[in-house]
Formats: structure tokens, C-alpha cells, sequence
């Protein structure tokens, strides 16, 4: 069985000042022992899953887009599956554009609203560069 991870909503929180060297998991007491290193080597791996599935995802669903164009149709049913071509858009406000077009900033922000969410984040590590 697949646990899965729910994004937390938290209150914001300042992040402490950056330090120039992260310190190993290993000489922090109470994470010494822990299940940290599992932890962060599987979300990295899911990760990457996500990533290639996302890949193929995208190739598949542009290959099967082509095939209906090509057909003429716009859905077909494949068995018990409904196959449809379906075309969205994305929109976003953008807040350059809105300044350029005289709204002042401070009505800007107080239209934007925010969630703070806490989340893991696993990264490879920083190489220094010569």
C-alpha cells in the first residue's frame, strides 16, 4: 500500500537566515536515528517517477490528439473508454501589466491572496563550482 503525503496549511513562518553550511542529518540529536534519510531518498525518487510519467504522459496524449485530427472526430469510444480531444486555455493576471496599465500597487496586493502550505523539499546538494 501507497501512502501518499497531504500538503499541510500552516501559518506563515519566517525562514531562519541561511547558513553557510548545512550540517549533516547524523550530528543532530534526535535525527541521528531517524527515518529521514528514507524518507527524503523515497520523495526524491517519487519525484522522479512523476517526472518520466509526466513525460510520457504528454507524448502520449500529443500522439493521441494528432490521431483524432487526423480522423476528423473529436471523441471515440476505444471499449468501454471515451476518447476526447479537448482544448482548454490558461489564464493569468499578470501584475507588470495591470501597473503599466496605471493600477497602483497597493490595490494590487490587497487583491492577491495567498496560502501558505509547508511541504518537504528534496534537492541534490550544491556543487561548489571552480
Amino acid at each position: 500500500m501507497v501512502k501518499t503525503m497531504k500538503m499541510v496549511k500552516t501559518k506563515e513562518i519566517k525562514p531562519a537566515e541561511p547558513k553557510d553550511e548545512i550540517p549533516d542529518y547524523k550530528i543532530i540529536r534526535g535525527l541521528e536515528k531517524s527515518q529521514l534519510p528514507v524518507v527524503a531518498r523515497r520523495l526524491r525518487d517519487i519525484d522522479d517517477e512523476i517526472s518520466a510519467l509526466k513525460e510520457t504522459k504528454k507524448q502520449l496524449s500529443d500522439q493521441g490528439v494528432t490521431i483524432l485530427l487526423k480522423a476528423g472526430v473529436k471523441s471515440v469510444m476505444v471499449g468501454d473508454l471515451r476518447v476526447t480531444r479537448a482544448d482548454g486555455m490558461s489564464a493569468q493576471i499578470s501584475k507588470t501589466r495591470l501597473m503599466e496599465l496605471g493600477v497602483e500597487i497597493a490595490m494590487i496586493e490587497k487583491a492577491t491572496s495567498r496560502t501558505p502550505y509547508t511541504y518537504l523539499k528534496v534537492t541534490p546538494p550544491k556543487v561548489e563550482s571552480d
